[in-house]
């Protein structure tokens, strides 16, 4: 499934407007989906939907929804190549993409350092951290195997993907 042209344009609409938090819900949901899918765990919705979190406080707006059009052709170079060309054919500048998929790829490492532990059970969660005695004492420390989410892998991935078809066409 490739972004279209019509998407394009919503997309350079919103630009020019404030985006609204309905548009940032439906990105992170899209941008989840895009997570759990490159996983292949469905229990990592919590944890994918973190990293979306994680991966939006680093972009501007219009970067974040960027990256939530493009995420569904990730896995697909053609798809992602001709989803890129479509909003730079409908006025989103390359320069947009760009930054948006390296910010992306930049926020992997915290993404695994924030978001890895919701991608356990939830029965694990509470399991994190210290015990202290009634005189705040740490009686004992809980200490997790480490436990490969491929979170960071996934925004890692889907930034590289639309940094390389972006870059293909940067008219440097």
């Amino acid at each position: 499934m490739s972004i279209t042209a019509t998407a394009a344009g919503v997309l350079l609409a919103m630009t020019m407007q404030q985006i609204s938090a309905e548009d940032m819900g439906v990105a992170t949901a899209t941008l989840t989906s895009a997570c759990v899918k490159y996983v292949g765990q469905d229990e990592a919705i919590a944890a994918c939907s973190c990293a979306s979190g994680v991966s939006a406080e680093r972009m501007e707006d219009i970067e974040y929804m960027v990256m939530s059009a493009l995420s569904p052709n990730t896995g697909s170079q053609q798809q992602m190549a001709e989803a890129v060309q479509g909003m730079v054919a409908a006025g989103i500048p390359v320069e947009i993409i760009m930054s948006a998929s390296q910010k992306m790829q930049t926020a992997a490492p915290r993404v695994e350092r924030v978001c890895s532990v919701l991608a356990r059970p939830t029965s694990q969660w509470k399991m994190v951290g210290n015990s202290h005695s009634d005189d705040g004492t740490i009686i004992e420390t809980v200490s997790l195997p480490a436990h490969d989410t491929q979170l960071g892998d996934a925004m890692r991935t889907i930034g590289e993907a639309v940094y390389s078809s972006a870059d293909a066409m940067n008219p440097r």
